[in-house]
């Protein structure tokens, strides 16, 4: 028969005197929360729809999307509408249409074609996904992360990148809750035959793609 050591002794005698950690906890009840104004009933109606009409956003639509996701709030300081940690700007918006794929301009509020031809379905595997109007895909640009990070954060380059990818994700997807479009988020990797049509650099990487389009009829 095997006897407990000393330790494990002390250590057993040591949990009989700790306090009840359950018992101990208090619950603060909260009020109910007040879903008023434009911003908390556009957080009440977000919803991942896997449908989308088969109809084009006008160019007013499509600028006001893309100016919520990641535009320019303040030309004099050149602030953005999504946080970027020391203002390193590294995500590119690509607009994928049916027309051609684009970059989006922030300071110009235009889009800058990379190329003619309608490539959404490089993006859009699922079926599902193939009927949206535009597909959105965040790129980050780790070139302009090594020339503006501080010594010693380029270790959390690709950290950083993921979290303003979500910030401006986010935005999307309010300002599509609030316009009643449809919007689903997709994760995507890098596949080389999209990547050449992007014309990406090895520097860029493809962080997430995002489908918008009109709800279905």
């Amino acid at each position: 028969m095997r006897f407990p050591t000393k330790a494990s002794l002390i250590f057993t005698l040591s949990l009989l005197f700790l306090p009840n950690i359950s018992q101990s906890q208090e619950t603060v009840e909260l009020p109910s929360p007040k879903i008023r104004g434009q911003y908390m009933k556009a957080l009440k109606n977000r919803v991942s729809i896997k449908g989308f009409a088969k109809t084009d956003l006008s160019n007013q639509l499509l600028s006001d999307l893309l100016w919520s996701a990641f535009g320019v709030a303040n030309k004099k300081t050149g602030r953005r509408t999504a946080p970027s940690a020391f203002n390193v700007q590294e995500i590119d918006i690509y607009v994928l249409k049916r027309d051609g794929v684009y970059r989006y301009n922030a300071a110009g509020q235009s889009l800058a074609l990379i190329q003619r031809g309608d490539i959404r379905e490089l993006v859009a595997g699922q079926n599902y996904a193939k009927s949206a109007a535009i597909q959105l895909l965040l790129v980050a640009d780790y070139a302009k992360t090594t020339a503006r990070y501080p010594a010693g954060y380029s270790e959390e380059a690709q950290s950083w990148a993921m979290l303003h990818s979500g910030f401006i994700s986010q935005n999307i997807t309010t300002f599509c809750a609030v316009k009643r479009l449809c919007s689903v988020v997709r994760s995507f990797g890098n596949r080389e035959s999209l990547r050449a049509a992007l014309n990406l650099k090895d520097e860029q990487k493809i962080l997430i793609s995002q489908a918008v389009g009109h709800m279905p009829r």
